[in-house]
């Protein structure tokens, strides 16, 4: 699986295990839901400030957004 799927999966998990909706997040980190959309469906990547920023408001780590679990990544 693509490096941005996973992160778009990882992504989608914290945001949701925090109660934020789609259109939550992406008005606090300053982006369009739909980019942030395709982001959590892993369509497109995304730039190393949007990652800190989303980091940022989530209150996470930025390394925390890039651990996708077990098995082959």
């Amino acid at each position: 699986m693509p490096l941005q799927r996973h992160f778009g999966r990882r992504l989608r998990q914290i945001r949701q295990s925090q109660g934020l909706a789609q259109r939550e997040l992406a008005r606090l980190v300053g982006m369009d839901v739909k980019t942030l959309s395709n982001i959590e469906c892993g369509r497109h990547g995304t730039r190393f400030s949007q990652i800190e920023r989303l980091a940022d408001v989530l209150d996470v780590a930025v390394h925390e957004l890039f651990i996708f679990g077990g098995g082959k990544h």
